[in-house]
């Protein structure tokens, strides 16, 4: 269920969140889509605050250190998204051109015989 969890976190959602994205900004009045936006990452931020604060009061050893972050959660959601739109620009550069050859990781007569080509 892990394997599957990265699989779907990965490759799916970044293709779904971007469809989804492109699809509200297509269909919708640019103002709704702002306001939608808006409504989703003040959520996410919320959310977010909820986490950090609950971390900082139970786990946190040096609470000092971590308040110094608190600015670094308005910029956190935004991240999020990019690093999702990251992860997308990596998949589909993979699929195309197949960079995985490229690797340091196994020399090139393993990666000649594999079967992956």
């Amino acid at each position: 269920m892990s394997v599957l969890n990265g699989l779907y976190s990965q490759i799916v959602l970044p293709f779904i969140i971007l469809t989804y994205t492109l699809w509200l900004f297509w269909e919708y009045p640019i103002g709704y889509v702002l306001s939608l936006l808006f409504t989703v990452y003040i959520f996410y931020f919320i959310m977010l605050t909820v986490m950090y604060i609950t971390s900082l009061v139970f786990i946190s050893e040096r609470k000092r250190d971590d308040l110094s972050r608190i600015p670094l959660l308005a910029i956190f959601p935004l991240f999020i998204f990019s690093s999702r739109i990251n992860s997308l620009i990596a998949t589909i550069y993979e699929f195309i051109f197949k960079s995985h050859k490229d690797s340091s990781m196994a020399p090139w007569w393993v990666t000649r015989k594999s079967k992956f080509d």
